[in-house]
């Protein structure tokens, strides 16, 4: 919703409700009918929703007073998530000088450090390759008559999969059983295997 008079691009359609309709509570109904919106969109490339197509959709329309509640518990949430974003985004600025601070310098009285190809760290701190310090293991080829199963012995773990997760990945879109696994060659890797994505979204 704009919050000032404004101008938008050909991308942009602005909804003007009249009298009978909200824009808090025409705002909560869109983002509640987002994936609808979405199967409307057309054209190859981006993806587009002509004005004609939203002049056509069809919103529900409460009387005014319960248009308001509805507005009013959902705004009442968005703040709660807003301050607890807040105080997410705080500690992640607290963390990354955690994190900058620890690996330059270590734990505890430690001052002197050493320049390295990787950075500064402490001067006893040694710099190793990860092959020498473990084994890394490329991912597997999934065939397409294996995926779309919730079930299973294993998680079969994609990019994708990874974005749902903050530390831990713990399940997949895609499973596979022990026979399969094996029929495939699957290297199971164990509980506490680091995953780095190699393409996508690291």
């Amino acid at each position: 919703m704009l919050d000032t008079e404004a101008t938008t691009n050909q991308a942009c359609c602005g909804i003007i409700p009249d009298d009978r309709l909200l824009p808090h509570y025409l705002y909560y109904q869109l983002v509640h009918d987002k994936k609808q919106l979405e199967s409307l969109s057309a054209g190859s490339g981006q993806q587009n929703i002509s004005k004609s197509i939203l002049e056509k959709f069809r919103v529900s329309l409460p009387p005014i007073s319960e248009q308001r509640k509805i507005a009013t518990v959902l705004h009442n949430v968005d703040q709660a998530i807003e301050k607890t974003e807040d105080v997410i985004n705080r500690l992640r600025r607290v963390q990354k000088g955690t994190l900058r601070n620890l690996f330059r310098n270590g734990v505890g009285e430690q001052s002197e450090t050493k320049t390295t190809p990787m950075g500064q760290f402490p001067k006893d701190w040694e710099l190793k390759t990860m092959e020498s310090v473990g084994t890394l293991i490329n991912g597997d080829a999934f065939p397409k008559e294996y995926q779309g199963s919730s079930e299973g012995d294993y998680p079969f773990i994609k990019v994708s999969d990874t974005n749902d997760y903050r530390r831990y990945v713990s399940g997949a879109q895609n499973y596979i059983s022990q026979e399969i696994a094996e029929e495939v060659g699957c290297n199971i890797q164990p509980e506490g295997t680091v995953i780095l994505p190699k393409r996508g979204r690291p």
